[in-house]
């Protein structure tokens, strides 16, 4: 027995040499010493103390941990809309981003006046939400009535309104104010103008005929002056017979301008003129176009088009047709239906 637990005690006392030789090696390695002690503790600390510090730290870490995570991802969402403003804008050439700070009236294709015709303006207002092929349509057969008819249309503007005027259907102004570009970029007379749709709030439609008639007349000082016509559909002459929705002054400016009213079916523009004195009294201010052509084409029915998965091709440019598909617009209409039917 002494002789089989001889070789056990032998290897014991071996295990206890390598441990103390590992301890030794330990104690004799040179223990880290900084620059400088660190700074000793309060006399009142405590646990509590110690660890509301610790947590004061981890909480600090959070809170820069997530401001910068902020930034970074206002940083990557700036990245983002510069590379998607740069998508559209290589793709459509002309459109904007947002609307300019310093503001000039489009000219590039005002034409060169008769001396011996009255010069005119055709402006259209309106959503444009979105254009179509109507509204062009319709300064068309307005610049071939006034041509006609002893005057001389020299440019037209197309005016969208501002974000402030809500109504259902109203995608943003500055997409808005694209797509009537895209649409007449192959007009050598019609511009698009931004004077209206960059203001924060409701442009009256006297302001902006007086706005148009000043910076026409501004820029192209003749000795017949520029007259400014409002270009409009019969629904909207109609609308001045409205209680309330008109102020009568104003009513009387936009004649003193002139209208430019193209017929729709179904509406009788002579009865609007007959039911309202006021109209009746400016009615040589009114021009009555008939559409030798019938086009009812509208905006509303447009978006309930795209809100129904149909082609509005043919309806709009073909290039309003493209930056709609792009850009998604009108999409929440296609929301609002499907909920609107549970």
């Amino acid at each position: 027995m002494y002789f089989r637990f001889k070789p056990q005690s032998i290897r014991g006392q071996i295990r206890v040499v390598k441990n103390e030789g590992r301890a030794n090696r330990f104690l004799s390695r040179p223990l880290y010493t900084p620059n400088f002690p660190p700074p000793p503790p309060p006399e009142s600390s405590n646990f509590l103390s110690a660890f509301l510090l610790v947590g004061l730290g981890i909480t600090t870490a959070l809170v820069l941990s997530k401001d910068n995570t902020k930034e970074e991802k206002e940083k990557q969402k700036i990245t983002y809309t510069e590379k998607y403003s740069e998508k559209y804008t290589e793709k459509y050439s002309g459109i904007i981003t947002q609307f300019p700070n310093d503001y000039k009236l489009p000219t590039q294709k005002i034409k060169k006046q008769n001396q011996s015709k009255t010069p005119v303006i055709l402006v259209a207002c309106g959503s444009f939400s979105p254009i179509t092929i109507m509204h062009l349509r319709l300064m068309e057969m307005c610049r071939d009535y006034f041509d006609s008819n002893g005057y001389e249309v020299i440019g037209g503007y197309l005016s969208p309104v501002g974000d402030a005027y809500q109504k259902k259907g109203l995608v943003n102004a500055v997409d808005r104010f694209n797509m009537a570009i895209l649409a007449t970029q192959d007009s050598d007379w019609i511009m698009v103008d931004t004077w209206e749709g960059a203001k924060p709030k409701w442009t009256p439609t006297i302001e902006v005929l007086q706005h148009f008639s000043k910076e026409i007349n501004d820029v192209y000082p003749a000795k017949n002056k520029v007259q400014v016509i409002f270009v409009c559909g019969s629904d909207l002459l109609d609308s001045f017979n409205k209680p309330g929705l008109w102020a009568d002054e104003d009513i009387q400016k936009i004649c003193d301008f002139g209208l430019a009213v193209v017929t729709r079916e179904g509406a009788d523009p002579s009865s609007s003129i007959w039911r309202s004195d006021l109209l009746y009294i400016n009615r040589t201010k009114i021009h009555l176009i008939h559409q030798w052509i019938p086009n009812d084409i509208s905006s509303t029915l447009v978006r309930l088009g795209i809100s129904r998965g149909l082609s509005i091709k043919y309806l709009l440019p073909n290039l309003v047709v493209e930056y709609i598909r792009d850009k998604g617009l009108y999409r929440e209409e296609v929301e609002e239906d499907k909920l609107a039917k549970r």
